[in-house]
């Protein structure tokens, strides 16, 4: 146990109109050892036409919280999903330096806590450290490490945390024509998995507004940074059941088991693996060829 809660990370959890998975999210949260130390915000957007009476539910629902240090729920007046989300991220980056991040459709081990602040606190001055994370994919490659962590190029939102002056690193991408012409950087890009590419393309032309995206540019332009995730997840999604906002509906994470764990060791070499982010781009490249061909050859 911390022996002050200010020296751990506030959580910000951002939801709308899923209350069925919020509830999932919040009981699972609830589980954490940090969870009692922990100050909880809650950032709900205020509803699109036609949806007033899920957000109704929810927003009724956040009031009835409780098993945290405090609850806190902004409710926003007009619906923006990047402005809920990252207006609440920089309100308590402004107040506290640091936040923990996560969505209404991410579930989470009773370790994650512990691995983010831990993972905060120990890497607070390394410059090298772009963000701490809690999904990982499921690689065999991983179960032969000695470490409790790893690190890569990819950045990982399904439950981060993230220091301020890293998160105001971030900013728009340049065009697309100027990205494709610095080599290493595309080289880079594509280490991250066969699916990078097009996401950046629809980032650069303004068609999607993902700070997961610009992270990953922001980490293929600055060679020496790096991501912090756990050997095994600590999290899992929910929502790719067809109700999330970018998500397509999969089943190729379903295999992948909460790691039990909650205590790590964040001591050894923060080096990348050679071996390991070869598989780590094999199995983000199925992401993107997978889907293609079942819609080729089953039109699904």
């Amino acid at each position: 146990m911390y022996a002050d809660d200010k020296v751990l990370a506030p959580v910000a959890v951002s939801t709308y109109a899923r209350v069925n998975h919020l509830r999932e999210t919040v009981q699972a949260l609830k589980k954490n050892t940090l969870a009692s130390q922990s100050h909880v915000y809650f950032l709900s957007d205020a509803p699109r036409q036609g949806d007033e009476k899920a957000v109704a539910e929810v927003r009724q629902y956040l009031k009835t919280i409780d098993g945290f240090a405090s609850v806190t729920i902004f409710e926003r007046e007009t619906n923006d999903r990047v402005k809920n989300n990252r207006g609440g991220i920089e309100y308590l980056l402004d107040k506290h330096d640091k936040v923990i991040f996560l969505e209404e459709d991410v579930v989470t081990a009773p370790g994650f806590l512990e691995f983010i602040n831990a993972g905060l606190i120990k890497n607070r001055d390394d410059q090298n450290v772009f963000a701490v994370g809690g999904h990982t994919p499921n690689l065999i490659g991983l179960k032969n490490i000695n470490s409790d962590f790893y690190c890569v190029r990819r950045f990982h939102g399904w439950g981060f945390g993230i220091w301020k002056n890293r998160y105001e690193e971030i900013g728009p991408l340049p065009s697309w024509k100027e990205i494709k012409n610095e080599p290493l950087v595309m080289a880079a890009l594509m280490s991250m998995g066969a699916d990078m590419i097009s996401m950046v393309k629809l980032e650069a032309a303004g068609r999607i507004n993902a700070f997961d995206i610009r992270s990953c540019y922001f980490l293929a332009k600055n060679k020496e940074m790096k991501m912090l995730l756990p050997r095994q997840t600590l999290v899992t999604n929910i929502g790719l059941d067809g109700t999330g906002e970018h998500c397509d509906s999969t089943d190729i994470y379903i295999n992948h088991k909460l790691w039990g764990k909650v205590e790590f060791n964040f001591d050894g070499d923060l080096e990348f693996s050679r071996v390991l982010l070869f598989k780590y781009f094999f199995f983000y490249s199925a992401l993107n060829v997978i889907p293609r061909f079942k819609r080729r050859f089953f039109k699904v």
